[in-house]
């Protein structure tokens, strides 16, 4: 899963995701501005939970299907497009959407929604990548690790201001 966006910046053309391939060599411009080439984002502009994020929705929701904003935002939200990155269209999330997902995510600290975890629950919902393994010390230190990050990703866009894109590939 992809929060933001991708590396555009290091990729062969051919290597590219969709938004590489999409904003290459794009120009944008409004009315009575001029035309501006659109340049890829800092690398600091993205996240990747890597396999995770299977357990991080299931810690928010205890769920692994679609639900509700701001616990679903994972899984959930307003597509954009129709284009299939991976697992669907990306979802995008608007400065308010991101508010109130910051909001959710601050209500535990990352262990707190990690300790949340049934583990038996997780196995028995089959959530990615923990379909047939024990969710043990590892794999708990693992997604804590990665929750962490989504915290502070989330925390650092919201301080911006900024609107924000997830989609898992």
């Amino acid at each position: 899963m992809v929060i933001y966006g991708e590396d555009l910046t290091q990729q062969e053309p051919e290597k590219q995701g969709w938004i590489a391939r999409f904003l290459r060599n794009k120009t944008m411009s409004a009315p009575g501005h001029s035309e501006r080439i659109l340049k890829p984002a800092p690398e600091s502009a993205f996240l990747d939970l890597d396999k995770s994020w299977g357990a991080i929705h299931f810690a928010f929701t205890d769920s692994n299907g679609k639900e509700d904003l701001p616990a679903g935002f994972i899984l959930n939200g307003a597509e954009i497009g129709e284009i299939d990155v991976g697992y669907g269209p990306a979802r995008g999330f608007g400065v308010r959407d991101v508010f109130e997902i910051h909001q959710f995510l601050s209500l535990k600290t990352a262990g707190e929604w990690v300790d949340s975890i049934n583990p038996a629950a997780l196995l028995e919902a089959d959530v990615y990548p923990f379909f047939d393994e024990a969710f043990g010390e590892d794999e708990k230190n693992y997604v804590s690790e990665y929750l962490a990050e989504l915290k502070s990703f989330v925390a650092d866009i919201h301080a911006e201001g900024d609107a924000m894109i997830v989609y898992l590939n």
